[in-house]
């Protein structure tokens, strides 16, 4: 595999062979999951779905239009290209591959946190590496990029390699002439956010609007992988024949699961819905999703998304749909509360924002008359005010969330008033003027008028 390789880079500069050789061929090794706010100093490995990223390169191996993407190689670790275990001097990546018998060791060294510093800083051949960019076609810089990816993972993004790559990228994708290349580099870009990244990813959303042909190609993973990158990146698709492409393709998956929102559906959405799209055909079928028995197993993450582009446009809904949320409000008052700073995934517990982002969209599809026979508003009323007192709830972080939720229950006229005397005060009211945004200020200004006007009874 290696001699293939450096046959099909035999055009290019020694740096670029000198980099394949000390790399390729690694094997893959575990990760063991870090998040941004864990304060343990050793990270735990949890028993977890792999992630809507983990996923895409999955995809990207396994798939047929791919295998020509980047080096053919079904296992590689993310690996320094020198190391130092018990007993044994420095041995570069090229030592590994000739001599097997150490690469055991030399792999449970690595796992140690230490080991991942040269990573960081890149190896030293990095920098000589990009310099080829500069005579390379973008197939070829795929490939280069794809490999190192493999190779350091989300590391990738904190190098030379990587910055000099957004600089050139432009360049090569308006000339790219197949989606797969488009789809690639858009996963790639959309590994970290900055006006770089943004820059290449809006690119490549211009190239498919000026052909709309490569768009109408995608399967629905591939549209998946675009739209969390146009997402994440604050892109709004706004060609109406490409959002038609993003509605048949989500309209088709919501039918194929009826009641099941997988990341891939859910990215699609939340495009169509920053981009202001909907039309009465996905509209029943989301409603008709939402209504099944299967909807009854999502996590308020999942409700919230997929309610949110009904609650836009202030759709009707049916009596089977409003069991439904009922349902998932009662089962999420069973489960643990999120706590500052402590991660939680949507799926083992209640995160404040989901909780109060989905009693938002509920204000706008639920009528009234219907609220005031229902348990949606006082359970979730229940559990805010047990967030409240166990500390879920930060002044500083949470307050337009809270501000939203108020505003929300007074969409149905209601005006829990121990609640209300227990949060806003003048301390509350200042955090909000502190934070000088304007949408804030106004929702709980509009939150206030609405309770002078209908609750006057409130000090």
């Amino acid at each position: 595999m290696l001699a293939a390789f450096i046959k099909m880079l035999s055009s290019w500069k020694q740096p670029c062979l000198s980099f394949s050789q000390q790399y390729v061929l690694a094997q893959r090794a575990s990760i063991t999951v870090h998040h941004k706010f864990s304060t343990r100093n050793i990270a735990e490995k949890v028993d977890r779905s792999p992630t809507f990223k983990e996923r895409s390169f999955d995809f990207f191996q396994k798939s047929e239009k791919y295998k020509d993407m980047w080096v053919p190689s079904n296992k590689m670790f993310h690996i320094p290209g020198y190391c130092e275990t018990d007993g044994q001097s420095k041995r570069t990546m090229t030592d590994l591959i000739i001599d097997f018998s150490v690469s055991e060791t030399v792999s449970n060294a690595l796992k140690k946190p230490a080991c991942y510093s040269s990573l960081i800083s890149g190896p030293s051949q990095e920098k000589n590496v990009s310099l080829v960019l500069d005579h390379c076609t973008g197939n070829e810089a795929l490939t280069m990029a794809n490999t190192l990816f493999r190779i350091v993972g989300e590391n990738f993004k904190k190098g030379f390699f990587y910055r000099y790559l957004l600089c050139k990228a432009n360049h090569w994708i308006k000339n790219c002439s197949s989606h797969q290349e488009l789809v690639i580099w858009s996963f790639l870009f959309s590994l970290e956010k900055s006006q770089q990244s943004n820059a290449c990813l809006r690119c490549i959303y211009e190239r498919f609007k000026t052909d709309v042909s490569l768009f109408q190609c995608l399967n629905a993973f591939e549209m998946s992988i675009l739209c969390n990158a146009w997402f994440t990146s604050n892109i709004i698709v706004s060609a109406k024949p490409m959002l038609r492409i993003v509605e048949n393709l989500l309209r088709a998956e919501i039918c194929l699961s009826p009641g099941v929102f997988s990341q891939e559906t859910l990215s699609m959405l939340k495009v169509l819905r920053k981009a202001g799209f909907g039309t009465d055909h996905l509209f029943e079928s989301l409603m008709s999703s939402l209504s099944s028995p299967n909807a009854r197993n999502l996590n308020l993450a999942q409700a919230t998304h997929a309610l949110a582009l009904l609650a836009d446009h202030r759709c009707l809904v049916d009596e089977n749909l409003i069991q439904n949320i009922t349902h998932l409000i009662e089962t999420a008052a069973k489960k643990p509360l999120q706590m500052p700073y402590v991660f939680m995934h949507p799926s083992r517990g209640t995160r404040v924002k989901d909780l109060t982002r989905f009693l938002w969209t509920a204000s706008c599809l639920i009528p009234t008359n219907v609220i005031s026979q229902d348990r949606i508003a006082s359970e979730i009323i229940d559990q805010v005010d047990a967030g409240w007192n166990t500390g879920s709830f930060q002044l500083d972080h949470d307050c337009h969330l809270l501000s939203d939720f108020f505003l929300s229950l007074a969409c149905w006229k209601i005006y829990p008033q121990s609640l209300i005397d227990k949060i806003i005060d003048r301390s509350f009211i200042d955090v909000v003027l502190r934070q000088r945004q304007t949408i804030r200020q106004s929702r709980l200004a509009l939150f206030l008028v609405a309770a002078q006007i209908e609750a006057s009874h409130l000090p």
